[in-house]
């Protein structure tokens, strides 16, 4: 019989090239994506399909009670 035993172990770091290593975080730096800029703009699209989703329902019932009606 042969018996496994774990063994935990910490895994080790994967080797990197030192050009790399300016995109990796540091500590206490904070990105610079996301935030009030990101917000504005989800904002901004969403007026916008707003404004497109009533256009294209006023123009589709004038269609449809114009030429069809």
């Amino acid at each position: 019989r042969i018996l496994l035993t774990q063994t935990h172990t910490a895994p080790r770091p994967l080797p990197m090239a030192p050009d790399l290593e300016p995109l990796l975080p540091r500590a206490g730096h904070r990105p610079v994506t996301g935030g009030w800029r990101s917000a504005l703009f989800i904002i901004w699209v969403e007026v916008a399909e707003r404004f497109a989703y009533y256009g294209i329902s006023a123009n589709l019932i004038s269609y449809l009670t114009g030429p069809l009606g």
